[in-house]
């Protein structure tokens, strides 16, 4: 089982597209798999323990990302996201706000 922590990767960037109110430059310049990678870390986990071999790795994830422009607010946007990774792991998709 993968198990991957995104505070693992203060060294790697992940360059989100927000401009914060009142900031002199976008927020996502500074930003880091560490500080803003929680949903690309937690695809990885999903990716590895219902498809063993599809072999989707964190570098993939962050690509996603940033094709799909996923990649604003302070981390990732799982609306954009989400569906995109289904489709590209051949996974069905279906978003819901009930939590039963």
């Amino acid at each position: 089982m993968k198990f991957v922590n995104q505070l693992d990767y203060p060294h790697l960037p992940y360059v989100t597209r927000t401009k914060l109110e009142g900031a002199e430059q976008e927020h996502g310049k500074t930003t880091t798999i560490s500080t803003s990678g929680c949903g690309l870390c937690s695809a990885v986990m999903v990716a590895d323990r219902l498809l063993p071999n599809c072999h989707f790795e964190l570098e993939d994830a962050l690509a996603l990302s940033y094709d799909t422009e996923a990649n604003h607010q302070l981390g990732t946007d799982y609306r954009i996201f989400a569906p995109a990774f289904a489709e590209k792991l051949g996974l069905t998709y279906e978003g819901t706000s009930d939590p039963d």
